[in-house]
């Protein structure tokens, strides 16, 4: 067993190597990992990894001897009472997990479609991300929140907004430093977990009315606040809150990509119109979308929209052949793995005949796009069937041009900054 830290580049004693870092992210990452192996020290309390099977080992080990850790703060990370946490979030998620599967959304689907037409009427030259966050977030909202979802769509959004300053930076400072940046984000988080909580109350009160022989679950909250063992106000507002932040900016990146992929994906994207030519216009869901749901994967592959992703030890543990203290801090790209070439053929290029039956499987717990383990994504079903269906029917009815073309911009998220398109109506 080794008990000194990886080898890494050299940092400062101060600012570790967050100035390099920031200046290329994703390219100081790939060049230390060329540099120093599969296991390095990014700076004195970070740890990166690229071996995909230690990057499952930690994953299947988060809320054990790892913690998820969603704070932007340096002083809201509790070691001590993460297990408490855990299990209160795992708690709530057992429930939601049924509830966001692909057979549990088929009401939410006609909705979908409804705020996807309004959203893009007709014929429009706009910026596609955000017009993707707003369609996407809504689509959360409804998701979650069903009726009680008025105004939460906009908080959501605003705590989107100033989460940016404030996690997408190398470095976390103190959530009571009196920053504007600080303060604002703080504000928004408690205004949304207050209205939240008012949700949840309201309608903890409606479902004790109602007959519940007569009752069926019309949205998530129905679902955790029906769950017996009855999931607690506090484990579903969390619980609600984490749903609705992961599905806005995650999704809205992840369709923004897909739509970048059809327009540079000339010949891909004619075989792909003719399978969703082929479909019943109104319910697409129902078929078979093969090629479809291929050209989803393959976009997530070559453009994860979570990138980089971190868990904290919760106590002195061993990763591999390394010993960790309490505290270090271990982070793993997605967009890195999916592009490696020890487990990928051609890993630059958009192939999605990889995705198709008949093609070999993909090297074990090299393909993420969601995380693995415990802390999977949860809302990865309710995902791929958002994103298959959106795809589907921005095909049947634009043709889709791009005015700008999207540049790789790695951040909180991978988006697609400055991609500007054009919808004509078929």
């Amino acid at each position: 067993m080794r008990t000194e830290r990886p080898p890494g580049p050299r940092s400062s004693w101060l600012l570790g190597n967050t100035l390099e870092y920031d200046r290329d992210r994703v390219g100081f990452l790939r060049q230390a990992h060329a540099e120093h192996g599969d296991v390095f020290s990014y700076d004195r309390r970070t740890i990166f990894l690229g071996d995909p099977d230690l990057i499952h080992d930690l994953l299947a080990r988060t809320n054990t001897d790892f913690d998820g850790d969603g704070s932007p703060f340096s002083d809201e990370r509790d070691l001590a009472g993460a297990e408490t946490s855990a299990d209160r979030w795992m708690g709530a998620r057992r429930v939601g997990w049924h509830r966001l599967s692909r057979s549990a959304v088929g009401g939410h689907v006609d909705r979908l479609r409804d705020l996807f037409s309004a959203r893009f009427a007709g014929s429009d030259e706009l910026e596609l991300l955000p017009a993707m966050e707003q369609l996407l977030g809504g689509a959360t909202a409804d998701f979650c929140l069903g009726h009680s979802a008025a105004g939460v769509p906009e908080l959501v959004a605003a705590n989107t907004a100033a989460l940016v300053p404030v996690g997408g930076t190398s470095y976390r400072l103190p959530s009571w430093l009196p920053t504007r940046r600080t303060r604002t984000f703080v504000d928004l988080r408690t205004e949304l977990m207050d209205r939240l909580g008012e949700v949840v109350r309201t309608r903890h009160d409606e479902l004790t009315t109602a007959a519940s022989a007569e009752h069926q679950p019309r949205d998530l909250l129905d679902q955790l606040l029906g769950a017996a063992p009855e999931v607690s106000h506090e484990g579903a507002q969390r619980f609600v809150r984490g749903v609705l932040m992961a599905g806005y900016g995650v999704p809205a990146a992840a369709m923004t990509w897909i739509v970048a992929a059809l327009i540079e994906q000339t010949e891909l994207t004619a075989r792909l119109r003719d399978e969703v030519d082929a479909l019943d216009r109104d319910r697409p869901e129902t078929a078979d979308l093969a090629l479809t749901t291929a050209f989803v994967r393959e976009t997530l592959r070559r453009h994860p929209p979570t990138w980089l992703i971190g868990r904290h030890a919760r106590h002195d543990t061993t990763l591999g052949s390394w010993q960790l203290k309490a505290g270090t801090e271990v982070v793993f790209s997605p967009y890195l793995l999916h592009r490696d070439e020890r487990y990928w053929s051609d890993p630059q290029d958009f192939v999605i005949d990889r995705w198709l039956a008949g093609a070999p499987a993909p090297v074990r717990h090299t393909y993420i796009p969601f995380g693995a383990g415990p802390r999977v994504c949860v809302g990865a079903q309710l995902g791929m069937l958002q994103l298959t269906l959106i795809t589907c029917w921005l095909l049947q009815r634009f043709d889709l041009t791009a005015v700008t073309p999207p540049r790789e911009h790695f951040a909180g998220l991978l988006v697609p900054a400055d991609f500007r398109v054009r919808l004509a109506t078929r």
